[in-house]
């Protein structure tokens, strides 16, 4: 089984010299490694499922993000506050939401009316653009 030595975001994660070949055993011991250095309950529930000593089902239960819903329908009522709460209720409140996001930039001398198109015109990522470009004043 070919794994990665755990890393931080900004290296390079495709880089050959941070693959390792690891059995399922010494996968599960970098999970217990991270889990008794680190704390995430994330590690800790890999080790468990890579030992065999939890079923996915469990796991993907005890994980913080899901909640418990997994297999479980939302109520009628539920989901009627859900879609009331759902977003601007307004064509004039959407407009505002709107206007809040895209916010001019002006790049490489060309004005463009979001840091998004401005992006998709030139080939540059919204990152380069945002570092390298200027905010323009929004008139409301």
């Amino acid at each position: 089984m070919l794994s990665r030595v755990p890393m931080w975001k900004h290296l390079d994660r495709e880089d050959p010299c941070y693959k390792v070949e690891l059995t399922v055993e010494g996968h599960a011991a970098q999970h217990e490694v991270l889990w008794r250095v680190f704390g995430r309950k994330g590690d800790y529930l890999a080790t468990q499922g890579l030992c065999g000593y939890m079923k996915k089902a469990d796991i993907i239960r005890a994980l913080p993000h899901s909640r418990g819903m997994l297999g479980k329908k939302h109520s009628a009522e539920t989901r009627a506050k859900m879609s009331q709460n759902s977003g601007p209720a307004t064509p004039q409140a959407q407009e505002a939401a709107t206007a809040a996001v895209r916010k001019p930039v002006l790049f490489e001398g060309v004005s463009y009316p979001s840091i998004s198109k401005a992006s998709q015109v030139t080939g540059h990522c919204r990152a380069y653009i945002r570092a390298k470009g200027k905010n323009l004043p929004t008139i409301l």
